[in-house]
């Protein structure tokens, strides 16, 4: 993908001080200058020309730092090495103030990938997974611009959109947030794998939400095909119905996908129907270790409920995508600018 932003200040650091901060981080101990050059932070959180010259100044190019082959492998290679370290104190490797630094770094590119990824994880052994507030707030700050300035859709709230006007038959929304804990809604829709027993990402979470009461009656399910529906109870959620539904593996696009995906949709929208549910919230189906591309992915989901209100027209109050992570959030903001029709 081809970026707008001039990364060369960024290489050309990496190609004189990287061997030298793996080495040692390797070693256990950082004992020279080359904090800001391979663990860049969010601009105004620094006051030296040093930072000011080699921050980061939007999201976008932060997406574009990891996305370019030496500065994002180079930043997976040196997070592996913390990772690696046998201490669990930042103070053990960094001096005060880089260990706030390494914090700040780890939490800009936490914020902008998927979850369980390798910033995440180095903020939960060195920081027990918390992020650094300063960070976060400029973030949202900078998340709040963007967001008014690429989506010609209303804006409800921090991180939330509406895409149709709330006067309107359905009230659509993408938000971020955790599916597990949102209060406005009926039934979550899970995106499960076939055993409906279980597994990772949003099905694992959902399910531990929920309590073993839900694995007790998804056994009775007898699984669930990929592209179909199967509806059960909430349990310990806050909604009513979980409705379980499991989407394609990304094999290239070239076997059916994007109608299997389509199907998910479509078919939790009829269970919903079925069962009387006016309020229904989805995940990003497959975009997990599924490995479906997510702007096809987004697309395919706004197209499908779009289409699916105009063929049932009052059926719902409200449908929203629940998204966790940025990344992922701000990409499902982008398909709707295309796919969404208000005309």
């Amino acid at each position: 993908m081809e970026h707008q932003f001039d990364l060369s200040r960024f290489i050309k650091a990496h190609d004189i001080y990287y061997q030298t901060a793996l080495r040692e981080i390797e070693n256990g101990h950082k004992s020279s200058h080359w904090m800001w050059y391979i663990f860049p932070i969010f601009a105004g959180l620094g006051r030296s020309s040093t930072n000011k010259e080699y921050s980061i100044n939007s999201i976008e190019e932060a997406k574009a730092y990891l996305e370019n082959n030496t500065l994002g492998n180079n930043m997976v290679e040196i997070c592996n090495a913390l990772l690696r370290q046998n201490t669990n104190n930042p103070s053990d490797i960094f001096d005060k103030p880089d260990d706030w630094k390494l914090k700040s770094c780890m939490t800009l590119f936490a914020s902008i990938s998927e979850e369980h990824s390798i910033f995440q994880q180095v903020l939960d052994k060195y920081f027990e997974g918390k992020k650094d507030g300063k960070t976060l707030s400029r973030i949202d700050k900078k998340q709040t611009a963007d967001d008014n300035q690429a989506s010609n859709f209303k804006r409800l709230k921090k991180n939330t959109l509406a895409l149709s006007l709330p006067n309107e038959d359905c009230l659509l929304c993408l938000k971020m947030g955790d599916i597990t804990k949102i209060t406005d809604v009926d039934a979550i829709v899970n995106a499960a794998n076939q055993s409906l027993l279980g597994g990772g990402g949003v099905d694992g979470a959902i399910h531990r939400a929920a309590g073993p009461e839900l694995l007790q009656e998804c056994r009775l399910l007898n699984g669930c095909k990929t592209g179909e529906a199967k509806i059960s109870r909430g349990y310990n959620l806050p909604c009513q119905y979980v409705i379980h539904t499991v989407g394609p593996v990304w094999r290239g696009g070239n076997y059916g996908e994007s109608q299997l995906l389509a199907n998910c949709y479509r078919n939790s929208l009829q269970v919903a129907m079925d069962n009387h549910i006016r309020r229904i919230a989805f995940p990003s189906i497959s975009t997990g270790v599924y490995g479906y591309p997510v702007d096809k992915a987004a697309e395919v989901a706004l197209s499908t409920v779009n289409e699916y209100l105009k063929e049932n027209p009052d059926s719902f109050d409200l449908i929203e995508w629940v998204l966790f992570g940025y990344k992922t959030y701000r990409v499902y903001c982008e398909a709707a600018d295309k796919t969404i029709n208000h005309n």
